[in-house]
């Protein structure tokens, strides 16, 4: 396959339900991605802190940022009843760890 120049940045679509930033980083290092990305973002409503099912995640370099789409795209084999199918797609509006880092910085859900 050909490696995508350029992209370390996915936007992870489909997640369980109430999946939690423990729990899907836990699923990315049981899927062979530990120390791999430096990024990862679960956007939660304020109100009620219940995630909205996507995520964006940053890889380390391009190669792994391609073998991170081409896994997580499709998946099913998660560690929750949910029977939805995982969509990983290039990131179009973020780029790379530093665009993450400043866009969200000052986002109430970066710290909790």
């Amino acid at each position: 396959d050909d490696i995508v120049q350029g992209r370390t940045t996915v936007m992870l679509r489909n997640l369980p339900a109430n999946f939690s930033r423990g729990q899907l980083e836990d699923l990315f290092d049981a899927e062979g991605f530990a120390s791999l990305y430096d990024f990862v973002y679960l956007p939660a409503d304020i109100a009620t802190g219940i995630a909205f099912e996507y995520c964006f995640v940053n890889l380390a370099h391009e190669i792994a940022a391609n073998r991170f789409v081409r896994h997580f795209h499709g998946f099913c084999d998660w560690p929750v009843d949910c029977r939805k199918e995982g969509g990983a797609h290039w990131s179009e509006a973020l780029q790379g760890f530093d665009q993450l880092v400043e866009r969200y910085r000052n986002s109430p859900l970066m710290h909790d």
